[in-house]
């Protein structure tokens, strides 16, 4: 990005430069009048030899041939002259152009300046290159001294720009004035020709195009960056609330555990005690007391058994003492003795590199909410997990041989289609920075893959 120029100029200066225009402006008119004296005088020389030429010819024509060919070639001469008639202050412009080109009053071909400048003002996505082109580019083509470009208070100032001489052009879009550009005099220090400013004027026009585009792409920049920021914040949201709501799982296992569990396991041990052991080949009829006693140790050893199974959905203790590997065939011995339903489990052949804590959370989170889908929905036969390791790169694979569903176009559409199970499945896989892929189609089961990257270097296997 170009900086902003400031120049301050003195009174000396702009003396000095005032005097250097005056000379400029009093030799460009003399050029503008030499070149003009040169189109008339090229032009009488043309008309002079034509009309000699033309009686030159009509007389030897009417010594050596018919009269009939000397009307002819008269005639034919008079055309030509008719033409160049007719066509007089045209050639005598194009001719007044090619001399001040080579005098340097007008240094530039106006159409090829403006499909330049269209070229560059078509191809700017930034206000930097809308600037440059407007500064930099567009005055030197033009040979000024100079231009000024802002938008609001950026702007740019391209070099050898004077105030002396300028013209400004108001970029207007949808009735505002959304910029400026202001350009410098002549750089001989001629006043602009009419053809001067009505290339300046349509530049301009473009260039209010090109600043449209430019500004709607900054505004769209704009919004990009405030909607990719939410989705940062939103994804850190839902990290702090996984990692919350597991905290508060293992505490909550924790509790019960060290209360009720261990108060229920000494009334078990309790009641065991007051219920006499059967010796065996000894039947006796339980007194009504100890029939009750029976029945209230039984109710607390079911009440045990649930309330550890409780204490497992909510923070399995295998997965922090031996690890997801060991934490994942549990989950599955027990979900296939429930579900009656046949589960492979593929786990590397080596031992388990140590996970982050929330990532072996999540992983068996996945694991377990895929199983609940399939249990309510997949009616399935037989599942797949698959979980592996490849230099810092952990995959999972979840496959049923269910009905399967139609996937939604998108993975943003799960929501709408009553996929919660899918959509807490990703949630849970990108809050640890990893990536989600579902396939799926009528007949043909459901397939889920989770792959997630090691930041740092994979530890040595254990």
């Amino acid at each position: 990005m170009r900086l902003i120029q400031v120049r301050k100029i003195g009174m000396k200066a702009e003396n000095t430069s005032l005097d250097k225009a005056r000379r400029a402006v009093a030799w460009g008119w003399t050029r503008r009048e030499l070149s003009s004296f040169l189109a008339v005088v090229t032009l009488s020389v043309i008309v002079v030899s034509l009309f000699t030429l033309l009686v030159f010819l009509i007389g030897r024509l009417l010594t050596r041939e018919t009269l009939l060919s000397a009307v002819i070639h008269s005639a034919a001469g008079l055309v030509c002259g008719l033409l160049l008639g007719l066509n007089f202050q045209r050639l005598a412009h194009r001719l007044e152009s090619a001399f001040a080109s080579l005098l340097e009053l007008h240094p530039y071909e106006a159409s090829k300046v403006l499909r330049r400048a269209s070229d560059l003002l078509a191809r700017c996505n930034d206000r930097n290159l809308l600037g440059e082109t407007l500064a930099y580019r567009v005055p030197e083509w033009m040979h000024l001294s100079g231009a000024q470009f802002w938008i609001e208070k950026w702007g740019v100032t391209g070099p050898g720009f004077s105030n002396a001489g300028q013209i400004q052009f108001p970029l207007v879009i949808e009735d505002i004035t959304r910029g400026l550009w202001i350009v410098g005099a002549r750089s001989d220090g001629t006043p602009f020709s009419n053809e001067d400013t009505q290339l300046l004027t349509d530049i301009a026009k473009k260039a209010e195009a090109a600043l449209s585009t430019v500004l709607l792409i900054e505004r769209l920049t704009r919004q990009l960056d405030e909607i990719r920021t939410s989705r940062e914040t939103m994804v850190q949201s839902q990290r702090m609330l996984f990692h919350t709501r597991e905290e508060e799982r293992a505490r909550l296992a924790r509790d019960l555990h060290d209360g009720p569990i261990q108060t229920l396991v000494s009334m078990n041990i309790q009641l065991g005690l007051l219920i006499p052991a059967e010796e065996p080949g000894q039947v006796e009829e339980d007194t009504p007391v100890m029939e009750t006693l029976k029945l209230l140790r039984r109710q607390i050893r079911d009440l045990l058994a649930e309330l550890r199974q409780f204490i497992s959905a909510l923070r399995p203790p295998v997965l922090d003492t031996l690890g997801l590997g060991a934490a994942l065939r549990m989950l599955t011995d027990e979900w296939s003795a429930q579900q009656k339903v046949k589960v492979n489990l593929v786990l590397p052949e080596t031992t388990m590199r140590p996970l982050p804590g929330e990532v072996a959370v999540n992983l068996y989170r996945v694991v377990q909410e895929a199983l609940s889908n399939i249990a309510r929905h997949a009616h399935a036969s037989e599942v797949l997990i698959h979980l592996s390791w490849e230099a810092a790169r952990l995959s999972l694979m979840v496959r049923d041989n269910g009905i399967g569903f139609d996937l939604p176009p998108s993975m943003h559409n799960l929501t709408s289609e009553g996929h919660f199970g899918l959509v807490g499945i990703q949630e849970r896989v990108q809050s640890i920075g990893g990536v989600f892929q579902v396939t799926s189609a009528p007949g043909q089961g459901t397939t889920l893959l989770v792959d997630w990257q090691m930041k740092t270097p994979a530890p040595p296997f254990l």
